[in-house]
């Protein structure tokens, strides 16, 4: 019969059936895997937090620092945010779909940049004790990065597999490809390091610099470093189709920042608002073509070695 009770039972038994296959396929992961699964949904919590009122949440500023930030405080906290989402896609997308190679050195991957964090925590501090950040946020952010830190150690007793040399190695469109898209994104970072990269990108008002634009900045390099070095670590340690996956999923950040960069042009330097442009088309264009590699320009296949005569005299 389909009396309303009968759909309802149907239904249920058919959600329970769904959440058992989830769990099923949860247990059935590695503990690399498990494990960048949960720092994949921290690090998206953590993304949402820091674009604040782009997704309808409180200002990151109030939340993680206690004070009102303007506009460039805004934009540096929304550009963590975005970095902190793309790092979120990348452990899910190895966690789902990447070999015991590619988990073993994301996890890896993760570790590091945990270190960076620590550091970060304890340069800023707690306002318990005259810091910046906002004690309950420093407590807890603390805990989550020391525990995945430790949780990355102790999946790294394991061991890491074998890499080549991303650079060195290149041999395809796809992987050619990425390659231009990690110094394209190398060089933003090396900007972080020896320029004065906000005050050349962004138009700073008369009364200077916002204070928590900075401590805003080192939240933000301990994103997009990683954000970088994971694609070299795909080239290093990924499979060829694993390089094209990767590819077309980056493509949402590269989407991403284009939007962002629309969104801020009221702020930004019109001159390196366009270059901008430019470098993330480009950028766009080269994970296309990394992702379709396959398709546009084919392997070539080997050429089979040329058949003895059979008439031929043995000596």
């Amino acid at each position: 019969s389909c009396s309303p009770d009968s759909l309802t039972r149907g239904t249920s038994r058919s959600a329970r059936t769904r959440e058992l296959t989830s769990v099923e396929m949860f247990d059935k992961m590695s503990k690399g895997q498990k494990a960048l699964t949960a720092y994949g949904v921290c690090f998206l919590a953590y993304g949402a937090m820091f674009l604040g009122p782009m997704v309808g949440l409180p200002a990151a500023d109030e939340k993680f620092f206690g004070k009102k930030g303007g506009a460039l405080t805004q934009s540096a906290a929304a550009w963590t945010g975005l970095g902190a989402i793309v790092l979120g896609l990348d452990n899910i997308w190895a966690a789902q779909k990447g070999s015991k190679n590619i988990v073993s050195w994301f996890v890896a991957s993760n570790a590091f940049g945990c270190a960076m964090r620590l550091g970060e925590f304890a340069a800023q501090g707690s306002t318990a004790w005259g810091g910046q950040l906002v004690a309950a946020e420093y407590t807890q952010g603390l805990i989550i990065t020391l525990t995945f830190f430790v949780t990355a150690k102790w999946c790294m007793l394991d061991g890491l597999g074998k890499i080549k040399n991303p650079i060195m190695s290149c041999d395809s469109l796809t992987h050619g490809s990425l390659l231009f898209v990690f110094f394209f994104y190398s060089a933003y970072i090396m900007m972080f390091f020896f320029t004065d990269f906000v005050s050349d990108q962004y138009i700073v008002p008369k009364t200077g610099l916002e204070p928590l634009v900075r401590p805003f900045m080192a939240w933000n390099l301990s994103m997009w470093t990683f954000v970088t070095a994971n694609i070299a670590l795909v080239l290093a340690a990924g499979s060829a189709k694993e390089q094209r996956q990767f590819a077309l999923v980056r493509t949402t950040c590269v989407l991403a920042s284009l939007y962002f960069m629309h969104s801020e042009a009221a702020i930004a330097v019109p001159s390196e608002l366009t270059k901008g442009y430019v470098g993330q088309t480009l950028a766009l264009a080269a994970l296309l073509a990394a992702g379709f590699g396959d398709k546009i320009k084919p392997a070539k296949k080997a050429k089979k070695a040329p058949a003895k005569s059979a008439s031929k005299k043995r000596r």
